[in-house]
């Protein structure tokens, strides 16, 4: 893998965490009964709540996809 790829991919590992951070306040400030401090991540993403399309796909699938880029761009 060349160098460019390896600096892409690697950005990915910082993307990531930060995409479902976003995800996390955004979508833990609109779900009325959401407590960040009181209630788990995945409550977000649970079947019923009223967000959960946005955090399953654009926060905890996005976060899997960029590991994935990122674990490859460690490994060479």
């Amino acid at each position: 893998m060349n160098n460019k790829k390896i600096k892409l991919f690697s950005i990915f590992g910082i993307l990531g965490p930060l995409v479902i951070l976003l995800f996390m306040i955004i979508l833990g400030f609109l779900h009325q009964d959401y407590n960040h401090l009181r209630d788990f991540i995945s409550e977000l993403g649970a079947v019923g709540a009223p967000y959960a399309y946005y955090m399953n796909y654009f926060g905890f699938t996005f976060l899997g996809v960029s590991l994935i880029f990122f674990g490859s761009a460690l490994y060479n």
